[in-house]
């Protein structure tokens, strides 16, 4: 790809060559200083759509007309150069799940079911990477002549298309012309037949899904245009509404070309969706869609949290009402309240249209928040004795006074994180109610990718908890792996962020290169949240013993703070070690330190060391520190990990534990 240019320049320079009329369509290929001219236009304008849309907008005065300005516009860029709602083989994996059951209902009205279409498409962006890797892999091996004859003579030979005598292209050259010169030059003779590379093998298409060529040319037409289709079309429509996305391909003749194939996949969903409405299928879908996200979001926190005990459409009754909950998870003394919400983006949604843009708010972030909070609200009023709430949350199968941390989640089909995650903005624009605390709110392709990243329960806890914490002090813009990302190379350790705009758009990259090397077979090491070896070693311990109140510990241990904090602490501790062992027995020592956390302001951590002869005072010694601790730092909840030095190699701790302030 060219320096700059990305998937939405092509589709925008593709719409606007197919609002050209056919007859002014060239036969022959594009001058260099012709492609050069049209790259530097293409690379200007979304920036200049941006500024054109911006200085049409009235004069925005009025500071919560200039927020809702303000969402809509986040919404708009989203839609305007952002592809992909996840990974390349999650979104197929999740496309074909949710429409298996329905494949039989399209595939009697049209001949054809929606996994022919998801394996037609699939099998054309393959078959094309194959024939552009091909044509790399053969200039290569051309490349590799060691004289200016050979290279010739190879590249004549081998290379489709070239046609002419070798020996008068030849003695056409120059002298002083370098076998490095001629390669360059033969490069943009290939280039030329680069577009062959793009045409879809319908036949080997067909034979790979197993479907008839006639069929596979029907789904292929249902994602092209010929030339000249959008010549009706106003041009400005094509930077938030570009037909391109849903018919990528272009027909000339038999031939299907296709400048970008992955494009039919990122908006695959948008395809099937079109096919089942107009198909007479849309209340199926919608209710497929449902039954969907709440199954496989039950599936992968399962996976996620196998030590968790789940509870999904979980109902309960509150002053005269019945609700329910989608799922509650229960681990340790820590309860997660997910709920699940699948409707759909519009297009006018997704164009920025105000009323479209605040009634998907409304449906996708503050129903499931409310939800969501009215649960943890009881769950409250049950810790603080409310009888009547605690029948609802034994009815639930939870014991209030057990609970010491309530994570709310909310997940999605369709990806909103670029508004749900601008708490602040979207109160001031009076989208959502100012009291109401926003839960992290994630599609369901970004939850499978949280869990698959975040595998160890401790670090997933902890990242939805402090997540939503974060996203009510900064307003960040950037979408939900940009968090994961954030959250993996900062612990989310940034300092002030009240009243700051973070801007994250490039954190996940170390991320998606981890999936782009595991969808071609390279191995890969997993990123993985920083976290100093002993911090690490203390909640593997933790989350294999599970000791009771072990995720409330794991918590407070990670608020220590980052990586650098972390280390301060282990080092300080095995700096402890060693005035343990030189103490001689019966020395009256303080054997500890305590460091406040950096991430909570209500806790502290208390180090404790001590040797085989202090075994038994350690427990007082313990609550001295921990009680002392409490009192010089004014905080209401210490951690203590105790470590005997005659073990320290053998286990992390010894004894670990929590004291509340009196």
């Amino acid at each position: 790809m060219i320096d700059g240019i990305f998937q939405h320049h092509v589709e925008l320079l593709q719409a606007i060559a197919l609002s050209m009329p056919s007859w002014e369509w060239g036969e022959e290929p594009a001058s260099a200083s012709a492609i050069q001219e049209i790259i530097e236009i293409l690379l200007s304008l979304p920036d200049a759509f941006v500024a054109v849309r911006r200085s049409r907008a009235d004069p925005l005065s009025d500071p919560s007309i200039a927020t809702v300005f303000s969402l809509q516009e986040r919404l708009r860029l989203h839609t305007q150069m952002v592809r992909n709602w996840g990974g390349y083989r999650s979104m197929l994996e999740i496309l074909r799940k949710q429409y298996a059951p329905l494949d039989a209902a399209l595939r009697e009205r049209n001949g054809y079911g929606a996994l022919d279409v998801i394996a037609v498409i699939e099998n054309t962006v393959s078959s094309i990477e194959a024939q552009v890797n091909d044509r790399f892999r053969l200039l290569k091996d051309i490349f590799k002549a060691r004289t200016i004859p050979e290279l010739v003579h190879d590249f004549f030979d081998r290379y489709p298309g070239v046609t002419g005598d070798p020996e008068a292209f030849l003695s056409s050259l120059e002298d002083e012309q370098t076998i490095d010169s001629i390669r360059a030059n033969l490069i943009v003779h290939a280039d030329r037949w680069l577009v062959v590379s793009a045409i879809a093998p319908v036949t080997a298409i067909a034979k790979a899904c197993g479907l008839s060529e006639e069929v596979t040319r029907t789904i292929l037409d249902l994602i092209s245009m010929q030339n000249g289709a959008l010549s009706e079309e106003d041009t400005d429509h094509f930077f938030l509404s570009n037909p391109v996305w849903t018919k990528p391909g272009i027909k000339t003749g038999t031939d299907y070309f296709f400048a970008v194939p992955q494009t039919a996949v990122s908006f695959l969903a948008q395809i099937l969706s079109s096919l089942y409405a107009e198909a007479g299928l849309k209340s199926r879908l919608e209710n497929r869609r449902s039954v969907f996200l709440e199954d496989e979001t039950l599936r992968i926190i399962e996976r996620a949290l196998p030590c968790a005990t789940i509870r999904p459409e979980a109902k309960w009754t509150w002053q005269g009402r019945t609700y329910e909950t989608d799922i509650i998870v229960l681990v340790d003394k820590t309860v997660v309240i997910i709920e699940c919400k699948s409707a759909a983006l519009t297009p006018q949604g997704l164009r920025g249209a105000p009323d479209r843009v605040r009634r998907h708010i409304g449906e996708l972030v503050t129903e499931p928040a409310v939800q969501s909070a009215r649960l943890a609200m009881i769950l409250d009023l049950a810790r603080d004795g409310d009888a009547v709430a605690r029948d609802v949350m034994s009815g639930l199968g939870l014991e209030p006074a057990e609970i010491s941390a309530v994570i709310r989640v909310s997940v999605t089909l369709d990806d909103l994180t670029v508004l749900s995650s601008a708490e602040s903005e979207l109160k001031s624009a009076g989208w959502i109610p100012e009291d109401l605390d926003l839960p992290t709110t994630l599609n369901l392709a970004d939850l499978a990718c949280v869990t698959d990243i975040l595998d160890r329960p401790s670090f997933l806890l902890d990242y939805f908890e402090r997540r939503s914490t974060l996203q009510k002090s900064a307003d960040v813009l950037g979408f939900e792996l940009d968090w994961l990302g954030l959250y993996l190379a900062t612990n989310f350790v940034l300092g002030e962020t009240k009243g700051h705009l973070l801007v994250i758009p490039e954190m996940s990259e170390e991320i998606d290169r981890y999936y782009q090397n595991l969808e071609i077979g390279h191995s890969s090491d997993k990123p993985r949240p920083l976290a100093h070896n002993y911090i690490d070693a203390v909640i593997d311990c933790l989350e294999a013993r599970r000791p009771h109140g072990w995720t409330r510990m794991a918590a407070d241990l990670l608020s220590v703070g980052d990586l650098e904090t972390q280390t301060e602490c282990a080092e300080s501790f095995e700096d402890l070690r060693l005035q343990v062992l030189s103490l001689e027995h019966g020395a009256d020592q303080v054997n500890g330190f305590f460091m406040s956390a950096q991430l909570r302001d209500d806790v502290v951590v208390v180090f404790h060391a001590f040797s085989r002869a202090m075994r038994d005072t350690r427990k007082e010694a313990v609550r001295a520190l921990a009680e002392h601790a409490l009192a010089q730092s004014g905080r209401s909840r210490c951690l203590f990990v105790s470590r005997m030095v005659e073990t320290w190699e053998v286990v992390p701790y010894d004894t670990i534990g929590i004291f509340q302030a009196r």
